[in-house]
């Protein structure tokens, strides 16, 4: 099984750094199974709680590819709703010993042939074993036009962000193109804690493109791709 985050402390994961607790800062949306494809899709909000920081993740998915195994322990049926979104845990678990469903492993990421599985306080469990786990992130969009939207893409998936990017430019400019002026506007400067730039460089403060609609464009470009994919294939003209 391949993931692109780590399990910490069995109720939160992070992401290149990024701490992410599904128990207190989330809540469980459902899921959906599509069976062709074999893969499962695990939905999150950001919780609505006082103590949540208003710059986390608006909602996240994880999506599990090449699903082989689904076993679902059915909730207590006299739950109620705020026990139902509570992850109370998460673990990678071995796929021998599936006759356990109420241990937990303190391992970051899993070994070969493990399940996962998550532990709701209504008493639900969901325990999957597949090829692939992927964390799909959506910033809040109050923050997002001024920040890069947090992402993980694959080098394949970045190559078409940029395709997205600088078609988005092109159409922007009326089927005219000019390289020089987006490299003009994304050149990196420095800014300072009050987001002013004083053309000094002393390493150790934001880093930001020169025009910040840049950014912008760029989250666009990303929501554009994760919406449609990769473009269509181009057929020649004869």
């Amino acid at each position: 099984m391949k993931v692109n985050f780590d399990i910490k402390d069995n109720h939160a994961i992070e992401i290149a750094g990024r701490h992410i607790d599904l128990h207190n800062n989330f809540d469980f949306v459902g899921f959906d199974y599509n069976v062709a494809d074999r893969e499962i899709k695990l939905h999150w909000k950001k919780a609505s709680g006082e103590w949540v920081d208003k710059k986390e993740f608006s909602s996240l998915v994880l999506t599990h590819k090449g699903v082989t195994f689904l076993k679902v322990i059915e909730q207590d049926e006299k739950s109620v709703y705020e026990d139902d979104c509570c992850l109370g845990e998460i673990t990678f678990f071995p796929s021998t010993a599936r006759e356990v469903n109420d241990s937990i492993s303190p391992q970051p990421k899993p070994n070969d042939g493990d399940d996962i599985l998550y532990f709701f306080e209504n008493g639900q469990l969901i325990r999957i074993h597949c090829e692939q786990i992927e964390l799909g992130i959506k910033m809040p969009t109050e923050i997002s036009d001024n920040n890069f939207a947090y992402n993980n893409l694959t080098e394949e998936e970045a190559f078409w962000v940029m395709w997205y990017f600088l078609d988005g430019h092109y159409e922007l400019a009326g089927g005219e193109f000019d390289l020089s002026d987006i490299l003009s506007a994304s050149q990196p400067f420095e800014f300072d804690d009050n987001g002013h730039f004083d053309g000094q460089v002393k390493g150790n403060r934001r880093v930001a493109p020169a025009d910040s609609g840049m950014v912008w464009h760029w989250n666009e470009a990303v929501k554009k791709y994760r919406e449609h994919g990769r473009p269509k294939p181009t057929p020649l003209k004869k």
